[in-house]
């Protein structure tokens, strides 16, 4: 496995303004490597964080509430880590109270602040509202990767999810650029962006989109803001997300 090419993109995402690192998320091939593999990425994006000051969140979910434990315990001292990503079990499709409960055990047992993952087109199975608000009143349950698209759950975690959960912090993460400007065009507010995405983020407004991605044809070639789009789209991980993962 070329770990030095690992090092090196880290790195170039941060210069590109990425605030941290996401290892071995759900969207890359972190199911084809084997455990030492996985570790060897784990241990080489902690060295990148650690030397530029930069926060570390590594995947830990799977299916399994035992293996997920095992997982997030083997966490345990890396360098820089800030948060574990736990996603919804997948495949078994587990009921809203049982998804509740696999975040609750995995969050008494991890040694790091937890981010939920909620991505129901992967997983087979959504969590509600309200089952995130149940979640998070654990003090260990910290945030949510929140991927479902624009739905009705997602609007009210991001228009009330300070009234309603405190410090719980939203990260988006989406298949479709589209529908990030559609959830900032209906009142959404978040704090970060895990995703490549992060890019479109307007600095002098976190949470809110640049400017000039304002245009409804802003996907279609030759507009403005799809030119300001290409332009933006260096790699990175996740946005300017402050919270409280420092």
């Amino acid at each position: 496995m070329p770990i030095d090419v690992i090092e090196r993109l880290g790195h170039e995402y941060l210069d590109a303004g990425a605030v941290g690192i996401v290892a071995l998320g759900t969207t890359g091939e972190s199911t084809a490597l084997d455990a030492g593999e996985q570790r060897a990425v784990i241990d080489a994006c902690a060295r990148v964080c650690a030397a530029r000051d930069a926060q570390l969140i590594v995947g830990a979910g799977t299916n399994s509430t035992a293996k997920t434990i095992a997982a997030v315990e083997a966490l345990a001292g890396t360098p820089a880590l800030t948060a574990t990503l736990i996603v919804v079990p997948y495949y078994v499709r587990p009921s809203e109270a049982g998804i509740v409960a696999h975040f609750r055990a995995v969050a008494d047992a991890s040694p790091v602040p937890l981010v939920l993952y909620n991505v129901a087109f992967r997983t087979g199975r959504h969590l509600s509202a309200a089952g995130v608000i149940e979640a998070a009143q654990h003090p260990n349950i910290v945030g949510i990767k929140q991927a479902t698209g624009l739905e009705q759950d997602t609007l009210e975690l991001l228009r009330d999810g300070e009234r309603t959960v405190g410090d719980l912090q939203s990260a988006l993460g989406l298949d479709s650029v589209a529908r990030l400007n559609e959830l900032i065009r209906n009142g959404g507010l978040f704090d970060g962006v895990i995703d490549f995405y992060a890019a479109l983020e307007d600095p002098a407004n976190p949470g809110q989109m640049r400017p000039e991605m304002s245009s409804g044809d802003w996907l279609h070639p030759g507009d403005a803001g799809y030119a300001a789009m290409a332009a933006a789209l260096s790699p990175a991980l996740f946005g300017p997300c402050r919270s409280r993962l420092h």
